[in-house]
């Protein structure tokens, strides 16, 4: 038997595999070749074709992995992950006329997708365009600009390639809007300062995910795209000339195996925020705080590190939100003040991230977002009076005045009276000298509500490095054999819309090499 005649499995969960592996039954060595055809067990002519590859002793064999490998289903392109990435790749293999599946390790799809506050960071879509929002190449430049400052805080270190995705972007809202029906929130309605020309949300604002990513998934269905839940990779399958070929799945209910055979194989699997062991190995700094995903695990980063992938980033930016993430979105359309937990001011209100990122190296707990009936009658009022609905627990409210706020609140009156003044003097002079908050720097007006959040991880920007098609790449930067990979699980991937447009992108190419 010669080695290029065997098919590996690589970056497996042994435990795992192991524990199902009595119910699986014998598989035959069968599989795709380089080209992604699937031949017979013998059809190279050589009599040893049909022995399984079992020998521990073999290079790259993976211990406890039952070696043998049967493609009972195969397709064109196999997606691994349907958060909004996953969904975008699949979408634009299957629009090109390649068949596809999808596989989600949850019960249902849509990954940690669903659950996100619904920010997208994009400039001059038909959405925005058919609200009388028009946005030409300076003011494109412009919200650009904006988006940068922001990435550059968040400890984004490729910027080529963040502005890449974020120029793609508004060619993936045009596709996701014209060709599937997402839905989208009227811009005009939340335009004050600019907002609405470089950020759209979803159909009911904040939180509502399900407009935008419903009509991906009936599309895809109407495209015969076949869908896999329950289903979590557990080992890339690689063939003779080492080219990834398939992937090994464990049904988490049933604890069955199955392998899956691909011309490509796209891993979309998302970040690694949820991951105590790699958060401990690339960020140990952020290892006390817990995780607001349970399913971020970097699974896929470990799968294609395992085959040769190089990860690139995975100490740079660990991205914080508190644990109710579209509370951290309010200061955006509304006004708000946040406070620690003394009562002081502590960080700009309109910009996402900063009360989470303030509270956590400031070594404080939790933190307050204190608002008024302004933010409930505004364009997020649906979103206030659901979050709050939800989490009544976490509400202060309504109070009169600072006073018995404060008292509510369990807080000092005069150091929550300061920070009222200090709004009140950053909103006379027009400018916040403390924090650089740009958008309703205004005074609130009793009554007043507060709403409290603690901490916690919500994103990574680090993972595989891919070459600008979303190719993974080696150590030396070569691309490796048939395997791409986007979104959060690549280096680069973050926000909603980027990582759409992530995705939109590895299908492209996708299709490019398959139909051409």
């Amino acid at each position: 038997m010669q080695r290029r005649e065997f098919f590996r499995l690589v970056g497996g969960s042994a435990a795992a595999v192991l524990g199902a592996s009595a119910g699986m039954g014998a598989l035959s060595l069968a599989g795709c070749g380089a080209d992604g055809t699937t031949p017979s067990p013998s059809a190279n002519g050589d009599p040893d074709a049909d022995l399984v590859a079992d020998d521990p002793s073999l290079p790259d064999h993976v211990v406890g992995q039952p070696a043998q490998v049967s493609f009972r289903t195969t397709a064109d392109v196999l997606v691994v992950g349907s958060g909004i990435a996953g969904l975008s790749a699949a979408l634009v293999a299957a629009k090109a006329g390649l068949s596809v599946i999808l596989a989600e390790k949850q019960d249902m799809l849509g990954g940690d997708s669903v659950n996100a506050m619904g920010l997208m960071h994009v400039a001059g879509t038909s959405v925005q365009k058919a609200a009388g929002i028009a946005v030409d190449d300076a003011a494109r430049a412009e919200a650009w600009k904006s988006r940068e400052e922001q990435l550059k805080a968040a400890g984004v270190a490729d910027l080529d390639f963040a502005r890449k995705l974020y120029e793609a972007a508004t060619d993936w809202v045009n596709l996701v809007a014209d060709e599937c029906g997402s839905q989208f929130a009227d811009p005009s309605s939340y335009d004050e300062q600019g907002m609405g020309r470089r950020l759209l949300l979803p159909k009911l604002g904040l939180g509502d995910m399900a407009d935008v990513m419903s009509p991906i998934r009936d599309r895809l269905t109407a495209l015969k795209v076949q869908t896999l839940a329950s289903c979590r990779a557990e080992a890339l399958i690689v063939d003779g000339s080492g080219s990834v070929c398939g992937v090994r799945f464990l049904y988490v209910k049933s604890g069955d195996v199955e392998d899956i055979g691909a011309k490509r194989v796209v891993v979309a699997t998302g970040g690694f925020s949820s991951s105590q062991p790699l958060i401990h190995q690339h960020a140990s700094s952020y290892e006390r705080l817990g995780s607001y995903s349970t399913a971020s695990m970097g699974q896929g980063q470990q799968l294609c590190a395992a085959y040769g992938a190089a990860l690139a980033g995975m100490q740079d930016a660990v991205g914080l939100l508190g644990d109710v993430p579209v509370v951290n979105a309010w200061g955006a359309f509304g006004p708000v003040l946040v406070v620690d937990a003394l009562g002081r001011r502590m960080a700009a209100e309109d910009v996402p991230a900063a009360a989470a990122e303030a509270c956590f190296t400031g070594g404080l707990g939790y933190w307050w977002t204190v608002y008024d009936g302004a933010l409930m009658q505004g364009s997020q009022g649906r979103s206030v009076a659901e979050t709050t609905a939800k989490n009544k627990q976490r509400l202060v409210g309504p109070c009169d005045t600072v006073a018995d706020l404060a008292q509510a609140m369990g807080l000092a009156e005069s150091d929550l009276d300061d920070a009222f003044q200090q709004m009140k003097t950053a909103a006379s002079a027009g400018k916040d000298a403390a924090f650089g908050r740009k958008l309703y720097l205004q005074e609130l007006a009793g009554p007043f509500y507060a709403f409290k959040q603690l901490p916690l991880r919500a994103r990574t920007r680090g993972g595989v490095k891919t070459d600008d098609q979303g190719r993974a790449v080696g150590s030396v930067g070569a691309a490796l054999g048939n395997l791409y990979v986007c979104g959060s699980a690549a280096q680069g991937g973050g926000d909603l819309a980027s990582n759409g447009a992530f995705g939109m992108l590895v299908g492209q190419a996708i299709a490019d090499e398959l139909v051409g």
